[in-house]
């Protein structure tokens, strides 16, 4: 018997137009363009710590879209409070001005109240969080880091063409028994989609 799908939010492709702006950054060979896990030591913070954490920023139990603006120990308190009650995270990077960014971003908010209390949803906005994005890797913008029991589960571009892959790939963190309802195969169409979408992509670090 199939499982419910998960919720579609139908993604019109904009007129795009290139932007890629250059900083002067060397990054770690073995990340791919949309990053990695930042936390060299894979170091959990203390129920203690975790607690004062809480006070200052928030751990995204609400079902809203919070920002994540306090670096590693921000994600480490985030990972740890959503691990303990069996909930993935999110983190969705993006940078203001980047359209292919803003495309999705009603329909984000939309997933995270459809996922409330199942999954945190959080975004990381380049030019408020630098130093964390290059930590993590990021070299384009959208994309996401899917997170689950305190492992990075994925690194996926999040443009309006690859919004259903990346909601399949959520499903099924979320429900391994999740049946991706989209066929594998690329048509013209999309072929032609995704070439004008990669062209407007911003290349955070050159």
């Amino acid at each position: 018997m199939l499982r419910a799908s998960a919720p579609r939010m139908a993604l019109q492709l904009p007129r795009l137009r290139a932007f890629f702006p250059r900083h002067d950054v060397t990054l770690p060979r073995e990340q791919g363009k949309f990053g990695g896990d930042p936390r060299a030591d894979g170091i959990w913070p203390t129920d203690g710590d975790s607690g004062q954490i809480a006070a200052a920023w928030s751990l995204g139990r609400d079902g809203s879209v919070e920002e994540l603006y306090g670096g590693i120990a921000h994600l480490r308190a985030v990972l740890h409070d959503a691990a303990q009650h069996g909930e993935p995270v999110v983190l969705k990077f993006k940078r203001e001005g980047c359209r292919a960014c803003q495309s999705t971003a009603k329909a984000y908010e939309s997933l995270a109240q459809s996922y409330r209390g199942r999954c945190r949803f959080f975004v990381v906005d380049f030019d408020h969080c630098r130093s964390f994005c290059q930590q993590c890797g990021v070299r384009t913008v959208p994309c996401a880091h899917l997170w689950k029991d305190g492992h990075l589960h994925e690194a996926v571009g999040l443009g309006p063409s690859a919004w259903d892959a990346f909601i399949d790939r959520l499903a099924g963190a979320i429900d391994p028994g999740h049946v991706s309802a989209h066929a594998t195969t690329l048509s013209s169409e999309d072929f032609f989609n995704k070439l004008a979408e990669a062209r407007s992509l911003h290349s955070i670090f050159g």
